[in-house]
């Protein structure tokens, strides 16, 4: 898969291969662990059953016709575990009907074997990319952003929380700089927080930015000219 699958933008991305062809789930296990990625094999559906009680996947490549069962059957339990891992199924089946079964339950994509590899390799890039590039927006909010101000006669303080992922410890001195950004190729964050720090120091207060149990909190406190 070469740099087809390279991973961007999501550090802890975990992978399930459900197949009980065991050349291509080794195949298939193979090239995503060489693109980075933090993959688990199971041959058949009580092991993958084993993984998912244990570990949230972004991702499970999912055989329909398993050993022991079927792949909707354990789509299904796996959806009702975690509804956002995303789901390409591989079948023998060209059936129209196990197509619409295997959407309706979730599935992302719908792959007929055999087929050639390079073909799997795109559209298995194209979903990952997606998985990651949603990571990375939900990394800094994922439902609400909080606000709140307060003032006395000695100065103004500002609240401002989210309930994201928070920021890498090794960042949090460093967040405050300008169009400062954790991945070399993503979104900065701009002049915000930079021009923040500077009217804190103007104004003799203080920029604190840091990590909470919820998610990432940032404390801008402005000193009363008057106090």
């Amino acid at each position: 898969m070469g740099d087809t699958l390279k991973r961007k933008g999501c550090d802890t991305m975990h992978v399930l291969v459900v197949e009980d062809d065991y050349l291509l789930n080794n195949t298939l296990c193979y090239n995503l662990n060489a693109a980075g990625y933090k993959v688990d094999s199971a041959l058949c559906k009580r092991e993958a059953e084993n993984y998912i009680e244990k570990q949230k996947y972004e991702l499970i490549v999912l055989d329909v016709n398993l050993q022991d069962g079927n792949g909707f059957d354990f789509c299904k339990e796996a959806k009702e575990r975690c509804p956002e891992t995303a789901v390409i199924f591989l079948t023998a089946n060209d059936m129209e009907s196990d197509m619409l079964k295997g959407y309706e339950l979730g599935a992302d994509d719908y792959v007929i074997k055999p087929f050639p590899m390079s073909v799997f390799q795109k559209k298995l890039a194209a979903l990952l990319s997606r998985i990651a590039k949603q990571s990375e927006e939900d990394k800094y909010a994922r439902m609400t952003v909080t606000l709140s101000v307060s003032s006395d006669d000695n100065g103004l303080l500002l609240f401002i929380s989210d309930d994201g992922e928070g920021f890498h410890k090794s960042s949090l001195l460093k967040v405050t700089d300008p169009y400062f950004t954790e991945e070399s190729d993503s979104e900065h964050l701009g002049l915000g927080l930079y021009i923040c720090r500077v009217l804190c120091k103007l104004h003799d207060g203080y920029l604190k930015v840091e990590n909470t149990a919820d998610g990432a909190k940032i404390s801008a406190y402005f000193k009363s000219p008057d106090s």
